[in-house]
């Protein structure tokens, strides 16, 4: 070979280190640049993974409220049937009950009615004061009747006694020392009349006659007095039987 031909041999041969050396730079850029590329997408990447996994919970969740509202609408259904169960027993013990109401409220009126019976013949003296614990309250009465009601025959009377128990010396403090009133029962009805038809002779004396009657009687005729008061005042005719007000010959109704 030729000087002339390894000269051009080992030109060529530097042409190439140099494309080479040349070259190579930007193979290791363009290495780069696609790493720094990976770089950004893996935090992308991480939170759609993120999302992905949010999602999914979510989802989870969803399905478990879905099955619970599956299992409370099943329960609810069932307390429907079980209302409309009831409700339809309601209604078929519903006329029972009206009726069992009925023979109750019956009943009730009937005892009232017995026990009114029995007081038939008792009368009431307020006012007597009470002069020892052995004390006679037939002749008490009696007195009572003949001196202050000015009843001169001697009026037949089967029992005598003080109503309540005794008070204790606090008690009778706090009363303002009024005594136990005295219930008597009358042999007769008809005496019982005639000390009613003088009670007028006690305004003023402090003392007072009255028909004794049960509670349920004693309650309505309380809720009665003040509107027989006030007719009184207005001049009007009134009248009151055991619970039953009359005013000008019309029954009152309490509302």
């Amino acid at each position: 070979m030729s000087v002339e031909g390894i000269s051009r041999s080992a030109s060529k041969r530097k042409r190439e280190v140099s494309r080479e050396s040349t070259t190579l730079p930007e193979n290791s850029s363009s290495t780069k640049s696609k790493m720094a590329e990976s770089d950004i997408s893996i935090p992308d990447l991480a939170r759609k993974m993120d999302k992905l996994l949010e999602v999914c919970a979510t989802k989870k969740q969803v399905d478990s409220i879905s099955d619970q509202l599956s299992i409370l609408e099943d329960s609810l259904d069932n307390l429907r049937g079980l209302v409309d169960c009831n409700t339809a027993e309601l209604d078929i013990l519903k006329p029972t009950v009206e009726q069992l109401q009925t023979r109750v409220d019956r009943l009730e009126s009937d005892i009232v009615d017995l026990k009114c019976r029995s007081m038939r013949d008792n009368i009431i003296i307020h006012g007597i004061a009470q002069e020892s614990p052995t004390e006679d309250c037939t002749s008490l009465a009696l007195t009572f009747l003949q001196t202050k009601l000015e009843i001169k025959d001697k009026i037949p009377i089967d029992r005598a006694h003080r109503l309540g128990r005794i008070r204790t010396p606090s008690e009778h403090d706090k009363d303002k020392g009024r005594p136990r009133p005295i219930i008597l029962k009358l042999h007769q009805f008809q005496d019982k009349i005639t000390i009613l038809s003088k009670v007028g002779k006690l305004k003023g004396t402090g003392f007072f006659v009255s028909e004794q009657f049960p509670p349920e009687i004693v309650n309505k005729r309380r809720l009665l007095l003040p509107v027989l008061r006030e007719a009184k005042v207005a001049g009007k005719k009134v009248r009151l039987e055991k619970d039953k007000l009359y005013i000008d010959d019309k029954l009152y109704q309490l509302e």
